[in-house]
């Protein structure tokens, strides 16, 4: 089940390490105090990540520490993840003189998809009507924001969550082939899209090619890497299947994961959602009681698992036994 638990809060992460194996329902003690020294660092994340610092900080030791100790993924891979187990961005295009009043950059929520033959690139569907457009007809540079999944009724600009900034250039897809396969998996990933996009008179597709990638990170760590290293980077094969797993668990085990933060991380939320999946772990993140601040909790897995239906079941387990647990503490 779950090996440990890391809370991130303000530029600190806490690992909180139970005792037993955690397999089979087995209870599992959160060392309390460690949550609580880092509970007591101060004001948590700052919802401006590019305010103040936008590049140059980099993870702490102690952050790497934790990092190697909870098995999770190293930022270039990380950042791909993200963008692999989403399908909309926001895609920003420079704006062309005079227009949007006087605003250099225009932009909006994109659907893009990925191709397993243009790796690392993301490809989207633009009217030949719109703004984006014209503005691509003169600046090709443009970039995609993309944040994790959360609930439809929380917007992730609200919340200081991971996010990646990827900055490069638009091109239109020209291959037939690329075109047809983009076609497919647009139907695919955004039903009923076909009937608009097989219009080429209206629609164009067009290929993102990144050249510089941030991620931001909860704890305010930015990192900064080429887009050659982004496009190189391994794609983990449970977060481009994680979307079906992440709506299931979130709208079906919201007890099971506040009691997840509350034993496994001493920390009690009025609110919780789990917001990434990768084959070694999960992500979550919790508003405190009482309307208190947002945090991160890491729950890296037993073991590694790369099939999507064994994560599930896995999962769906780990709740099971944490429903267990609770409310054998509620009748002693």
């Amino acid at each position: 089940m779950l090996r440990s638990v890391s809370l991130c809060v303000s530029t600190r992460r806490a690992a909180v390490k139970p005792t037993g194996n955690g397999s089979n329902g087995a209870k599992m003690a959160p060392r309390r105090s460690t949550v609580a020294a880092a509970r007591s660092v101060g004001p948590i994340f700052s919802t401006q990540l590019y305010a103040s610092n936008p590049i140059n900080r980099k993870l702490t030791d102690e952050e790497k520490k934790i990092e190697e100790d909870g098995k999770v993924l190293p930022g270039a891979i990380k950042a791909r993840a993200i963008v692999e187990s989403r399908k909309s961005g926001t895609y920003t295009t420079v704006s062309l003189a005079k227009e949007d009043g006087q605003r250099p950059l225009y932009g909006s929520l994109m659907p893009y998809i990925t191709l397993t033959q243009r790796p690392g690139n993301l490809i989207f569907a633009l009217r030949k009507d719109e703004k984006h457009f014209a503005h691509l007809e003169k600046v090709t540079k443009s970039s995609f924001m993309i944040y994790p999944l959360t609930p439809s009724h929380i917007k992730p600009k609200d919340l200081p969550l991971p996010k990646v900034n990827l900055t490069g250039i638009s091109s239109p897809l020209e291959d037939p082939q690329d075109i047809d396969a983009a076609m497919e998996k647009f139907a695919l990933m955004h039903p009923g899209s076909e009937k608009f996009l097989k219009d080429d008179k209206l629609f164009m597709f067009y290929e993102f090619e990144p050249e510089e990638v941030l991620l931001a990170r909860s704890s305010g760590a930015v990192e900064q890497y080429l887009g050659s290293d982004y496009i190189r980077a391994a794609v983990d094969p449970i977060a481009r299947q994680s979307r079906s797993i992440l709506d299931k668990i979130n709208a079906q085990y919201q007890d099971e994961l506040k009691t997840l933060c509350l034993e496994y991380g001493d920390v009690a939320v009025d609110e919780v959602f789990i917001m990434g999946l990768d084959r070694f772990g999960f992500d979550m993140f919790g508003q405190q009681s009482n309307g208190g601040s947002w945090l991160e909790f890491r729950f890296p897995l037993d073991k590694e698992i790369v099939e999507p239906s064994e994560y599930l079941n896995q999962i769906e387990a780990t709740c099971k036994n944490v429903k267990f647990l609770a409310s054998t503490k509620k009748s002693a």
